[in-house]
C-alpha cells in the first residue's frame, strides 16, 4: 500500500506540481496520511475506527481525504484511538514531502 501511495505522489509531483502542493502539503493532508497509515497498521476499518472514536464514518473519510472541515476535537478523538503521539504529529508536520 505504501508503495502505491509513493507512486501516486511521485506521479502527481512530476505532472502537476501545483496540485501536488495543494493536495499533499496541507496540514489536513498530512494528518490524513498519518491517520490512514495508522489505521492500516492497526487493521481498523473506517467504520470500526469511527465507532471506536465516537465520530461518524464521514468524519473518518474527511480526515483521510485531507478535508479542512474537520474539527480539532474530532482529530483528537481519532488520534487517541490510533495512539498517534504528539511526536508523530510534529514529525509529520515538519517532514519534507
Amino acid at each position: 500500500m505504501a508503495n502505491f501511495m509513493k507512486i501516486g505522489k511521485d506521479f502527481l509531483k512530476n505532472n502537476s506540481p501545483e496540485m501536488y502542493e495543494t493536495l499533499l502539503n496541507s496540514i489536513e493532508a498530512r494528518f490524513g496520511h498519518l491517520a490512514f497509515a495508522k489505521r492500516m497498521q492497526t487493521n481498523f476499518s473506517q467504520q470500526g475506527l469511527a465507532d471506536e472514536a465516537g465520530v461518524t464514518f464521514e468524519t473518518i473519510t474527511r480526515i483521510e481525504g485531507g478535508n479542512s472541515s474537520v474539527t480539532m476535537s474530532d482529530y483528537q478523538k481519532v488520534f487517541k484511538v490510533l495512539k498517534i503521539t504528539n511526536e508523530e504529529l510534529a514529525e509529520v508536520l515538519t517532514e519534507e514531502i
